[in-house]
């Protein structure tokens, strides 16, 4: 099995550091230092976008503050339990 250990956190995140960058620039009025192409000069893009298109704006705050929770609704019962299913591994 290829990548990262389950469970283990991904903290490398360069999208969503270029996007603080950019927005902290964007904020004081300064243009990027990035070239075109760059994952910064990307990300300046998406911060334009997202003041004029909800689905830019979405996939800023997904990156920034991470996807919100989704509800997961269940119904019935469980017909075993956890301890019974541990027993039957032995």
């Amino acid at each position: 099995m290829a990548g990262r250990p389950a469970g283990s956190p991904n903290k490398d995140k360069p999208f969503r550091d270029a996007l603080k960058m950019e927005a902290a620039l964007a904020e004081s009025g300064e243009e990027t230092p990035a070239p075109k192409g760059s994952i910064r000069w990307i990300a300046r893009q998406l911060l334009i976008r997202a003041g004029e298109e909800t689905a830019a704006a979405k996939e800023v705050g997904d990156r920034l503050d991470g996807k919100p929770a989704q509800s997961v609704e269940m119904s019935g019962g469980l017909s075993i339990s956890h301890e019974e299913a541990l027993g039957e591994l032995e």
